[in-house]
């Protein structure tokens, strides 16, 4: 019988499964987004970012470190399901698809393209698919504008700071050299036959 996520597959920060792990120096695991907001946030405030689990100091390369894994990966069965008291962190799409087998992509373009973390990109497709002209999100401890009238995103207080984004199907996903996820870079396999 299954017991379920153990409490070490639990990110401290957003209790939930652990999204792209990322072992920072001092050993705790975190999800990357987490992580990097963490980070971000504390950067923002001019103070040294540190650990949440035991308030090390936290060596912020680990931001550009690479990582292999899937760049299309969905979000697993029940993610948004807080693990620790069952609470929904996330809400499931409430709509229905006009095509329920197709699968879409949002990305965002820094230096390439980049594909939203997963749960930014589902709370991004819910709005799209709800006919909203804009949304507003946070990222790395900045509040962010997505607009799908003109497809980009700006950060709320300078909008000159501003990325095209798009909405793309697996198979011109296919067609991209999408860097990474939310910031996460992932390198390009080869194989030598």
């Amino acid at each position: 019988m299954d017991a379920g996520p153990r409490i070490e597959d639990v990110c401290g920060v957003c209790q939930d499964q652990k999204l792209h792990p990322v072992t920072i120096n001092c050993g705790h695991v975190f999800c990357y987004k987490c992580i990097k907001n963490v980070i971000r946030s504390e950067q923002n405030r001019k103070i040294v970012p540190r650990c949440p689990t035991c308030r090390g100091a936290v060596n912020v390369e680990i931001l550009w470190e690479a990582q292999q894994y899937n760049i299309k990966a969905r979000l697993p069965d029940g993610f948004g399901q807080n693990i620790i008291n069952g609470q929904v962190i996330i809400p499931a799409p409430q709509f229905t698809a006009a095509n329920q087998n197709a699968t879409f992509f949002w990305l965002y373009q820094k230096e390439g393209w980049w594909r939203y973390e997963e749960r930014d990109e589902r709370e991004i497709e819910t709005a799209y698919q709800q006919k909203k002209e804009r949304i507003q999100m946070d990222f790395g401890g900045k509040t962010f504008v997505i607009s799908f009238s003109t497809m980009v995103q700006y950060q709320r207080d300078d909008p000159s700071k501003c990325r095209r984004i798009k909405r793309v199907n697996n198979a011109k996903f296919d067609r991209l050299k999408v860097k990474g996820v939310g910031g996460l870079f992932c390198p390009q396999v080869w194989t030598i036959d």
